[in-house]
């Protein structure tokens, strides 16, 4: 499970939805229900990572998406001596550094350019990836309600 600060993700998700940070805020940290978009069910930041942490019938791993970013060979071999934990895979270096290119934003970026992306709406999905761009875009009010909202979360994960 790949998990992103909730800061982030609010800025990612207002983009994404075409929507003002504040609007998009009030659904983030306040609606504790489940919305229905098309077949999907949509839930708040905290619920939403609580869902798949009390998930536990398969083994599993919560990888934050900054780690990811900052040192992908590391996480990915976490993952795959996860897999080979359970099944029988093997470790090849080559195709570890071709599966760490093909997975780069950027390289997801020309193949949404090249062939689109279902879940892209009136504009680009694979926007930035980067991190920390919430600290240049939130105002403090709104960094503080996300903070409050998922506090005990964010600091299990080591975001505060």
């Amino acid at each position: 499970y790949i998990i992103r600060d909730p800061r982030e993700v609010l800025v990612s998700y207002a983009r994404h939805n075409n929507m003002s940070i504040d609007k998009a805020l009030k659904f983030f940290v306040e609606d504790q229900s489940i919305r229905l978009i098309k077949m999907e069910g949509i839930v708040n930041w905290s619920l939403h990572y609580k869902s798949w942490k009390s998930f536990t019938s398969v083994p599993s791993m919560f990888i934050k998406y900054e780690e990811l970013i900052k040192n992908p060979k590391k996480i990915f071999r976490e993952i795959l001596n996860l897999f080979s934990q359970h099944t029988n895979i093997v470790l090849k270096k080559d195709l570890l550094e071709k599966t760490i290119q093909y997975t780069k934003f950027n390289y997801l970026q020309k193949l949404e350019d090249q062939y689109g992306f279902e879940e892209a709406k009136e504009s680009k999905f694979f926007y930035t990836g980067k991190i920390d761009t919430w600290k240049k875009i939130l105002n403090i009010n709104q960094i503080r309600s996300v903070e409050k909202a998922f506090s005990k979360e964010m600091i299990e994960l080591g975001y505060l």
